[in-house]
């Protein structure tokens, strides 16, 4: 159930009176425990029910059941703090937005690990950036891509851009296709990199400690205990800053 994909299939049956969003119930960690609105967390065992509008399973999951790992990591210590600091002024009903509002005071931003990165981190766009198209365009151009559903790599975007772009001479475009394949090439390389070696589709967020391997994607680390490379004990994890 450390799976996301698995914890939705628990959801068959759930209450579609319910308030709040079972997708969302599932991203915050829980399974559904197949009557009225009772979910449970796979990592704490942590328990909820009787939802009500405007309740946010994130902040709810921070909210009575701080000391969880899988929230912590999701959320990052700093929202659970702020959920832990307006809970102890008594405030009954604490919405998502109060949390960001709190955090931007300190200079902070909500990050959850399960959102989909920013097209500005993907390394496409930014290699292309690096050999001199205009950031602007190719943004831009990366952001339809998504849009559509089609594949962020750097094929796609470098057909995107060159229709917009008149090239001075065959020469000028056999260069700049040779300097693509070298990109698309050291793209592939990076990916490669950058991919959770544990289902290889998600990005890898997440640093073992101690051996300090840095090989899975937050989803796939909450379902290991040992270090896949080293086989040692993983005592914590750390989000790392990609």
């Amino acid at each position: 159930m450390a799976i996301l994909e698995q914890r939705k299939e628990s959801f068959n049956g759930w209450p579609p009176e319910c308030p709040v969003s079972w997708e969302d119930v599932a991203r915050a960690g829980f399974v559904f425990q197949g009557y009225s609105d009772c979910v449970r967390c796979f990592y704490c065992n942590g328990g909820l029910r009787n939802w009500e509008q405007g309740d946010d399973p994130y902040v709810e999951h921070a909210r009575w059941f701080p000391n969880c790992v899988y929230i912590r990591q999701i959320m990052g210590q700093a929202f659970v703090n702020a959920v832990q600091e307006r809970k102890k002024t008594g405030q009954t009903k604490i919405t998502y937005k109060d949390i960001e509002n709190d955090l931007e005071e300190q200079g902070q931003v909500v990050v959850n690990a399960l959102s989909t990165p920013p097209v500005e981190r993907d390394v496409a766009v930014t290699s292309l950036i690096h050999e001199g198209f205009p950031r602007e365009d190719v943004v831009r151009e990366a952001q339809a891509l998504r849009s559509d559903n089609l594949s962020l790599s750097v094929e796609e975007l470098y057909k995107r851009l060159t229709r917009q772009q008149s090239v001075a001479s065959t020469n000028t475009q056999t260069s700049v296709d040779e300097d693509v394949e070298g990109i698309i090439e050291q793209n592939r390389s990076l990916r490669h990199n950058l991919l959770c070696k544990i289902c290889m589709d998600r990005e890898v967020r997440v640093v073992f400690l101690p051996c300090g391997h840095l090989i899975s994607c937050q989803e796939c680390s909450t379902a290991l205990r040992e270090c896949p490379v080293c086989r040692g004990h993983i005592r914590a994890c750390v989000m790392a800053q990609l």
